[in-house]
């Protein structure tokens, strides 16, 4: 069976220009089931900003490489881009996210938000 890919939106362009920052503070994970975070649902403290880096085939979270597909810009207004990732680097991701601070507005445990993820892949 094929790895399942869903969309990972991050919030990394000025929101005055468009301009990619070169770092992120938003994420959106969703698939055309369902959104499973929506808007600021992942938050952390403005000192927590990760770097983040488009490459061909790769994002680059702070130095760690997650393996992607495409690069959509602009999604839903300019301060946000696409990518497509597997649900296992997805997970991977957010684990890096919530180890080094952010937390999850919508969800008690880190946990919940891995069931979530999984629930759309069975």
């Amino acid at each position: 069976m094929p790895d399942k890919f869903l969309t990972v939106d991050f919030c990394c362009n000025d929101g005055g220009n468009g301009a990619f920052r070169g770092c992120f503070d938003g994420i959106q994970v969703e698939n055309s089931k369902s959104d499973i975070l929506e808007g600021d649902c992942l938050m952390f403290d403005a000192e927590l900003v990760p770097s983040l880096e488009f490459e061909d085939k790769a994002i680059v979270v702070d130095g760690v490489r997650y393996p992607k597909r495409g690069r959509t810009s602009g999604v839903g207004n300019w301060c946000w881009d696409s990518v497509q990732m597997t649900v296992g680097d997805i997970k991977a991701l957010l684990r890096q996210l919530r180890e080094s601070g952010w937390w999850f507005d919508d969800c008690e445990e880190f946990a919940e938000l891995e069931d979530v993820i999984g629930e759309l892949c069975e």
